[in-house]
């Protein structure tokens, strides 16, 4: 383990050693279109969840309680497997309040945070999302997590930490929630390591910054700068060395051009 990583942010989580119960998906919050199965997955149960027929618009479902640091230390976490993708995988995983809708998918409604498969945006408590990532496939394993520390919501695949987290947020009463819109879309779902995430090495950071990224056409070369300097970057470019500069005269105008960058920095 990394000598930096705090020492509070390795205390035992809910079902690993801890004695307390780790959370499960509750069949009395299932919506109608879906059903659910358990089997055993290390000191807790892995779920399966399949959309049985298409929601309307959506279904939901719910674990048996809510993130909170006495039962499950600094940081809170789960994964799921994507199994079947349906017609388009519209699946959506986050955390929510309790006794969210069955209707609705995690992210469009307050209070909701959450990544959605079929466009790779993320939803935070409204039903406009922001671009994220890629869609997802079958196999990919989705992480969401409560940083209760950090108050922040963090989003990880295959057992990377993805993007930007959802920072400011109040983390009291927040439930994992799992949303579906159709027919035949199948996740598995488990709440105990072991995890595809290393969560002894969690650690989100100083708030990460949207970039873009500044392509010079001359050379190809490219420059990432933070959202609130780009323009200052795009009329001003970085002062050139000596020798280039002696060869300014005998050079083309630089040309510059900028495009969006799905990239953050610390």
């Amino acid at each position: 383990r990394p000598e930096s990583t705090p020492p509070s942010r390795l205390a035992p989580r809910s079902g690993s050693g801890s004695g307390t119960r780790a959370p499960e998906l509750d069949p009395a919050t299932l919506a109608g279109c879906l059903t659910l199965s358990t089997e055993p997955h290390g000191r807790g149960t892995c779920a399966t969840v399949t959309c049985t027929k298409k929601g309307s618009p959506a279904g939901t479902v719910q674990a048996t309680r809510a993130f909170s640091p006495p039962l499950d230390g600094p940081v809170a976490y789960f994964e799921v497997t994507i199994k079947k993708r349906g017609p388009s995988g519209a699946i959506g995983v986050g955390v929510a309040r309790g006794a969210y809708s069955k209707t609705k998918m995690p992210g469009w409604e307050p209070v909701s945070h959450a990544w959605h498969g079929d466009d790779g945006c993320t939803f935070n408590s409204c039903g406009s999302g922001t671009p994220f990532s890629a869609p997802w496939t079958e196999g990919d394993v989705i992480g969401c997590g409560v940083d209760f520390e950090r108050k922040a919501v963090f989003l990880t695949r295959n057992g990377m930490l993805q993007g930007v987290p959802f920072r400011g947020v109040d983390t009291a009463g927040l439930v994992a929630t799992l949303g579906f819109q159709t027919k035949g879309e199948t996740v598995s779902v488990v709440f105990t390591p072991p995890f595809a995430y290393d969560l002894d090495l969690h650690d989100i950071g100083q708030p990460q910054l949207a970039v873009h990224v500044l392509r010079y056409l001359d050379d190809d070369s490219e420059r990432a700068v933070n959202l609130a300097v780009r323009d200052y970057a795009i009329a001003r470019p970085p002062p050139e060395e000596p020798a280039a500069a002696a060869q300014k005269e005998s050079r083309k105008p630089r040309q510059l051009s900028w495009q969006a960058g799905n990239r953050a920095e610390r």
